[in-house]
Formats: C-alpha cells, structure tokens, sequence
C-alpha cells in the first residue's frame, strides 16, 4: 500500500507542477478532469449505499462549478443578477434531469447530489483560483 502511495505521487507531484507550470488553462483542465473523477468516485460510493445519484447531473454541476471559477479566474466580475441567472439555469437543469432519471426524486438523493458538487468540485475547484494569486 505504501509502496503505490509513494509510485503515485513519484508521478503525480511532476504532473502537477508541470500543469501550474504550463499556465492558466492547461490547470483548470487538470482540475476538470480530477473532478470528473472525484465525482465518478463519490457516484460509486453513494451506489455501494444504495443512494440512487444521476452521474450526469452531478458531472454537469461540476463542470459548472469549474467554468464558473475559471470565468471568475480571468479577473471577470460576475453581477450578482448573471450569478444568479446562471444559479437559476443550472437549477432548473439539475431538476429537470433529476426528473427523468428517476421515477420519484427523494430529498436525501437531492441532498447527496448537490452536496457531492459542493464538496469536491467546489473543494478542489478553488485551486483554479488559487494559481493566479500573486506573490
């Protein structure tokens, strides 16, 4: 178990250094794609509980998240009325897709959604904005 700890982070801690290295869209990408597969994970878990999660309202909420932060990350100013227009639209697609996917939508697999995009898309999302603060 060590031993594959100290393999992946041989090759990980480069990887890493050499996105934030390469610039400012190459590492929301990076972040993307570890988001996608933070979500993926936190899907199959929720399964192993028999938690009935949409995997593609949570990739959608967590793709939002990161072009939001990315957005946020080029010095744009969001107006609290475009926030909470995007807020509106993303909301009505999480409903919309909650509804035809599941036959009854219950507030505990709503709950576990969003919460899973709150959780690691906005946890790990804030190091989007995080490479841009000066030294």
């Amino acid at each position: 178990m060590l031993k594959q700890r100290i393999i992946s982070a041989c090759i990980g801690i480069p990887v890493l250094l050499l996105f934030a290295w390469l610039g400012q869209n190459w590492w929301a990408l990076l972040l993307a794609v570890l988001i996608g597969i933070g979500l993926n994970e936190y899907y199959q878990l929720c399964a192993k509980r028999n938690t009935s999660l949409s995997f593609p309202v949570l990739l959608l909420g967590g793709l939002f998240v990161v072009g939001l932060l990315f957005y946020l990350s080029h010095g744009n100013i969001l107006m609290p009325g475009v926030f909470l227009g995007l807020g509106c639209a993303w909301a009505v697609i999480f409903l919309f897709m909650a509804h035809k996917f599941y036959q009854e939508q219950t507030m505990s697999t709503a709950f576990a959604t969003v919460f899973g995009i709150i959780y690691i898309a906005c946890g790990m999302g804030i190091l989007i904005l995080l490479r841009d603060i000066e030294p």
